[in-house]
């Protein structure tokens, strides 16, 4: 007879179905918020990327600590060559227990648009109307769902390499979100009318340069999230009235558009502000030219898992 051992017991197990159906865009907002909010007062902490690689793949891990919740959780991948399958094991802090394993695909795309929409909530005029986003891949429809959740959006601009796609894009946008939307023929063209500003590209040279971009625009730099990309301008990151990220640590040690900022542009490291600042009210922005960058934090990752697992274990 074959003994299956069951050591993890009672655990919820969600797809990336169920994720997306448990996390609404406004809702993931407002978890990110709170979160930020706990770790600014020292309370919520990340666990930082770490990672091991070798010929043809590298494995990734980083994670958060949420004790108001009395929750951990470390998110992991192993990057392939013929791909790779985000997951999240969320621990109970009283018990030491699993709680949940969550596929991360569709909640890493959640999570990478709700804090680009807790920097624009933050950073982005009161009045901004018109968002630019440049790049129409896989995560970039989560973006525009977070810019219309806390701006009132009145024109959708889309740019990318080829032009179909864009206005491929540009109707997905007004089918799903019910926001116009039009492809632009450059993204010098549609930066030139846009307040917002969210590069979600896998470009490793700069698409959005500084003399593209307005004195009271806010950018969002999303895509280039690997060591050697370059997607925004470092010129204009450090032309920016207020830059700010969700990782400084790793956006010093990490972001190639950061460093060089730093490094070859005049930019104070010491300047750059963590996103938990503005959220809790610490930092104000000024009212010129602000940058967002977007490396990832383990913590959000682990806020938007436990708050999956609770609703949930609530139906």
């Amino acid at each position: 007879m074959t003994h299956v051992s069951r050591p993890f017991g009672d655990v919820t197990l969600l797809g990336d179905a169920d994720v997306a159906a448990l996390l609404p865009m406004a809702d993931a907002i407002e978890a990110l918020e709170q979160t930020f909010r706990e770790e600014a007062r020292g309370q919520a902490r990340s666990m930082p990327r770490t990672r091991v690689a070798w010929e043809d793949g590298r494995m990734q891990a980083l994670g958060g600590h949420l004790p108001d919740r009395r929750c951990a959780g470390v998110k992991q991948w192993a990057v392939t060559p013929r791909g790779a399958q985000p997951t999240i094991v969320l621990f109970s802090t009283e018990s030491g227990r699993v709680v949940a394993i969550l596929e991360a695909a569709e909640l890493g795309r959640i999570r990478t648009g709700a804090t680009s929409g807790v920097a624009i909530r933050h950073m982005a005029r009161q009045d901004a109307s018109t968002l630019l986003v440049i790049g129409t891949g896989r995560q970039a429809m989560t973006q525009v769902a977070a810019a219309v959740s806390v701006r009132d959006v009145s024109q959708v601009l889309v740019a990318a390499r080829d032009r179909a796609r864009a206005a491929a894009f540009a109707t997905r946008v007004e089918e799903q979100l019910a926001v116009p939307a039009r492809a632009v023929a450059s993204v010098a063209e549609g930066a030139a009318e846009a307040d917002v500003i969210t590069a979600i590209t896998n470009a490793t040279e700069p698409v959005l340069l500084r003399d593209m971009v307005g004195p009271a625009s806010h950018v969002n730099a999303v895509g280039a999230i690997v060591p050697h990309a370059v997607e925004v301008d470092p010129a204009l990151l450090a032309a920016a009235d207020l830059l700010a990220a969700d990782a400084v640590e790793q956006a010093l040690a990490e972001s190639a558009e950061v460093r060089a900022a730093v490094e070859r542009h005049g930019a104070s490291a010491d300047a750059v502000v963590p996103l938990h600042r503005l959220v809790s009210g610490e930092v104000r922005a000024p009212a010129g030219l602000t940058v967002f960058k977007s490396l990832g934090l383990g913590l959000s990752d682990v806020t938007l898992a436990e708050l999956s697992w609770r609703r949930a274990v609530a139906r």
